[in-house]
């Protein structure tokens, strides 16, 4: 029946039956296979708007038309932020089935995505305030959780999956986005405080109840808890921007940096070297 529903050039039948939805699912679980939990969540939910939206019809029969009148009629009630992330959920969707030969055309190639507003300077904590954080921590096992973020910048998902036989010699092996692997050299005292807690190879670093994985949104409540604690505010992740800011304006080279966040392309970290609200050239005149 897939095979059938998934052939080329048919036309569309008065009645979309329920075939087409089980098609359109087996291409989504196609589709989502290997990406991240958080990507699988955010992609998913706008896929299943979209076939909603479009009366299940299957995925080869939409047309440029529903594919706006989605983003213009569902998409638009949501933050720019989230809308930038269903519409690549979109395009990477449509770009999969024009992959497999299901469609002649990415209809998504055409859609633009709302510009985002470039605040990362805003997101960037000063070292005094992040050691402020670290230092007024009261919870030893949060002091710690704030420690790895600053010191090592990696993400709350490669965080909450962390275990004690990722961690040898000082080094951290991290399992990130895309199912990419990197190597993080952590510093002494860092080093020193996690070996000083080291348990079974499987165990989690930072455990969750009953020694389970703990989830990104409790490690972020942590860092917002902390932030709050000395006044400011913060998330787990401006503690990965206040690494990659604070470790190259202390001479650390960019590709170190871009390899150590896990960044894709140097493109990326370079954007650290420009978000200084306190710096400018016109102070070297």
């Amino acid at each position: 029946m897939l095979k059938k529903i998934l052939s080329k050039g048919q036309s569309v039948p008065p009645v979309v039956k329920g075939t087409d939805a089980i098609a359109n699912e087996k291409i989504l679980v196609l589709w989502l296979h290997g990406k991240s939990p958080q990507t699988v969540d955010s992609y998913r939910r706008v896929a299943e708007r979209l076939m909603a939206y479009c009366n299940h019809k299957p995925i080869q029969w939409l047309k440029l038309e529903d594919l706006q009148g989605f983003i213009n009629e569902e998409l638009s009630q949501f933050k720019e932020s989230s809308q930038r992330t269903y519409i690549a959920g979109l395009k990477s969707l449509f770009s999969f089935v024009a992959k497999l030969g299901i469609v002649n055309f990415n209809i998504a190639l055409v859609i633009k995505s709302p510009q985002a507003k470039n605040e990362l300077s805003h997101k960037i904590l000063d070292k005094p305030t992040v050691i402020r954080m670290i230092q007024e921590e009261p919870d030893s096992r949060n002091q710690l959780v704030l420690k790895i973020f600053y010191y090592t910048g990696i993400r709350a998902s490669e965080l909450a999956v962390l275990q004690w036989k990722d961690l040898n010699y000082g080094v951290l092996t991290v399992f990130g986005k895309g199912g990419k692997t990197r190597y993080i050299r952590i510093p002494d005292p860092l080093s020193r405080d996690l070996e000083s807690l080291r348990q079974q190879p499987d165990n989690y670093v930072i455990p969750g109840r009953s020694g389970k994985r703990i989830s990104r949104e409790h490690l972020t409540r942590i860092v917002n808890a902390a932030a709050k604690r000395i006044g400011v505010k913060a998330s787990a992740h401006w503690l990965r921007h206040a690494h990659a800011s604070h470790s190259l304006k202390a001479g650390a080279s960019i590709a170190l940096v871009s390899q150590t966040l896990g960044h894709s392309d140097v493109a990326i970290t370079s954007k650290y070297l420009h978000c200084d609200p306190n710096e400018s050239s016109g102070l070297y005149l």
